[in-house]
């Protein structure tokens, strides 16, 4: 609870191939078995699965880049990398 977290998800077609990819970031307000819910930089709630095996810590001297926006970000704690498939 209370850490800053980068989430990317990559989101597959049903080949198997990405189709799109999205970065956000914020911080962990809750989470259950049924979920992770992180409150983004821009105030919207981003639902992930609880996965902990894909949640990594981050190194305190990492600099990571938001690539829509350029943003860095120097002050993440954790990192999950997820990849989504159609239902």
């Amino acid at each position: 609870m209370g850490k800053r977290i980068l989430i990317r998800v990559s989101l597959l077609d049903e080949q198997g191939k990405i189709d799109s990819r999205v970065q956000v970031h914020g911080k962990v307000v809750e989470f259950t078995n049924q979920y992770i819910k992180v409150l983004t930089s821009t105030g919207e709630e981003f639902f992930i699965p609880p996965s902990f095996d894909k949640i990594k810590p981050s190194p305190p001297e990492a600099v990571y880049t938001i690539q829509e926006t350029n943003e860095e970000l120097t002050d993440i704690e954790a990192v999950a990398v997820l990849t989504m498939t159609p239902a």
